[in-house]
């Protein structure tokens, strides 16, 4: 069987792909690649909170975050007491495509350029490499990898997968990319535009080495410019309420967003605060929504019990995270509330699929290979 390739780029908002000539995938998208070769495009949507453990994982689990457990990038483990950033395959309560071709005998690859969604999404896999602890094979291959915070980090996975690929058989091959790019440059400053190009020109060579593979390319989150930013805790401090205010982003990357994006858990230090917590929250003119854990369980489907008492989203122009003031003008492109929850679908190969959301590729991709 050929190749099933899934490749998801991570913060890919649809300006950045309405900026740049990008001939392969608008060749896709028009169903143009010739009769037999069945397409899909649309907009979909990706989880709530909109980071990239939460939505990675539901697209390679296929599962909605209250199967799969990953509920944000870092969390606070109430049983300990301690912050922990939530990377580590022992957080996973669903089991990834990877590990599922490995139980029916497949070989499995995983590529990624950020080694905490390796550590994070590896299990089952047969070959698995990141950017940052890159294996021996990966540098044969497509030579030393450039810096996490660049765009050629995510040419270079692209160009490692394609020679794995060429020499070895593997029944699924995942590429996730970084969002460094969308972080550091709008949809229409040049250095976006030629990086959009490279990862089109990247999977054309893709399809062109491998015209009866099947591709399916979404997006963990969108991506968007940011003046507004509010320290939660500071806000319900004020007010005489105690807690834990952390913003949902929060990973080792803070060259990316700062820690600053625009959702947030709420850990209060007397429950018995909610209500005041609540009301003071929905107050704040750069909270979009402030629900109680359980609502925001059922609304946008995460795992209760990883979650903090109040789950807060910002507005379009705003941010979550520490400050020196309650709240300060701020200058970054980041993600996380309701507005970048936005993704493209695009699929070739891929006789009968249709998606809405970025986690039926992984649902899509299972029934495939009838896992």
């Amino acid at each position: 069987m050929p190749p099933v390739i899934v490749v998801c780029v991570d913060g890919l908002d649809i300006a950045y792909l309405d900026a740049a000539p990008t001939p392969t995938l608008d060749a896709i998208k028009r169903s143009a690649l010739g009769p037999g070769h069945p397409s899909f495009f649309r907009m979909g949507r990706g989880m709530l909170p909109s980071v990239t453990n939460v939505n990675m994982t539901s697209i390679l689990t296929g599962c909605y975050p209250e199967g799969h457990g990953i509920v944000s990038n870092y969390w606070l483990d109430r049983g300990t007491g301690e912050e922990v950033y939530m990377e580590h395959a022992s957080y996973l309560l669903a089991p990834t495509l990877m590990r599922r071709v490995a139980q029916k005998g497949g070989r499995s690859a995983l590529l990624v350029a950020k080694d905490k969604l390796r550590s994070l999404l590896d299990d089952g896999a047969t070959f698995a490499t990141s950017s940052e602890r890159p294996t021996s094979w990966a540098v044969e291959d497509a030579g030393p990898p450039p810096s996490i915070y660049s765009a050629e980090v995510n040419l270079w996975l692209l160009d490692a997968a394609l020679a794995l690929l060429r020499r070895e058989r593997v029944d699924l091959c995942a590429v996730i990319t970084t969002d460094y790019p969308m972080h550091a440059w709008p949809p229409d400053d040049p250095r976006a535009v030629a990086y959009i190009q490279g990862l089109d020109q990247r999977i054309g060579a893709l399809l062109d080495a491998f015209p009866s593979a099947t591709l399916l390319l979404t997006a963990d989150h969108g991506m968007g410019a940011k003046t507004v930013g509010v320290d939660l805790g500071k806000l319900l401090a004020r007010r005489g309420i105690s807690g834990a205010a952390l913003p949902i982003i929060k990973d080792r990357y803070v060259v990316h967003h700062q820690n600053l994006g625009g959702s947030a858990y709420i850990y209060l230090e007397h429950p018995e605060d909610r209500e005041r917590a609540l009301d003071a929250l929905a107050q704040c003119p750069h909270v979009e929504m402030a629900l109680p854990r359980e609502e925001a369980s059922r609304r946008f489907r995460l795992h209760l019990q990883r979650m903090g008492d109040i789950l807060v989203v910002a507005d379009r122009e705003a941010v979550f995270g520490l400050l020196n003031e309650e709240v300060e003008r701020v200058q970054v492109r980041s993600h996380g509330s309701l507005h970048e929850t936005f993704v493209p679908l695009l699929a070739y190969n891929t006789p009968g699929f249709s998606a809405q959301e970025n986690r039926q590729v992984g649902e899509w991709v299972a029934q495939h290979l009838g896992l």
